[in-house]
């Protein structure tokens, strides 16, 4: 494992861009830890799986609430196909609700092809005056293939205190060694 920093909090775009010499002309990764995702294969060895098919850019996907599409990149979906693959047109970055071309969310996981670099190193300042990697993803699509695949897990938003919180509870009760004992301190604090 390698790191590098983002000497100012520029974007997300911006620290992708960050990594260019390390990554090369690879495809790559990027895992957004405050989104913890949990299923059986994990995510992200669905989506190498699918990936080696698709190419392009492939993201993790979820179904969100339509008054929630305002928190999130929300898919502008040209087609889904039975097998969750979705066929994106583009992304849009915390629409309105009423405006929001879907309720499919981006949930923090990516596979880029290296040509995002391209698009990274041109991109101006987007939402928040930040370099937004939604919107080198969109202008690089004009290019490259885009593609979602619907997670289909648990999903929390540990960059919320109370997400956080709901994670650690509720991975706590799944474990044996630490159910029983998780499961009395509710109960004593419920009292």
């Amino acid at each position: 494992v390698a790191s590098i920093r983002q000497q100012k909090p520029l974007g997300l775009g911006r620290a992708v861009l960050c990594a260019k010499d390390m990554i090369g002309d690879d495809p790559f990764a990027v895992i957004l830890p405050d989104e913890l995702l949990i299923s059986d294969p994990p995510c992200l060895k669905i989506m190498i799986d699918r990936y080696n098919n698709t190419g392009g850019h492939l993201i993790a996907a979820m179904e969100v609430p339509k008054e929630e599409t305002c928190n999130y990149g929300i898919l502008d979906v040209k087609s889904i196909k039975n097998d969750g693959l979705i066929h994106v047109n583009s992304m849009v970055e915390k629409p309105d609700s009423n405006v929001a071309p879907s309720c499919f969310a981006n949930i923090g996981r990516y596979i880029l092809d290296s040509s995002i670099f391209n698009s990274l190193k041109n991109q101006k300042p987007g939402s928040g005056g930040e370099i937004q990697l939604t919107d080198a993803i969109n202008d690089s699509a004009l290019k490259t293939q885009f593609h979602a695949q619907i997670f289909d897990g648990e999903r929390f938003d540990c960059g919320s205190k109370i997400g956080y919180l709901e994670a650690n509870l509720v991975l706590a009760l799944k474990r044996p060694d630490l159910s029983h004992k998780m499961r009395a301190i509710i109960s004593n604090l419920l009292k």
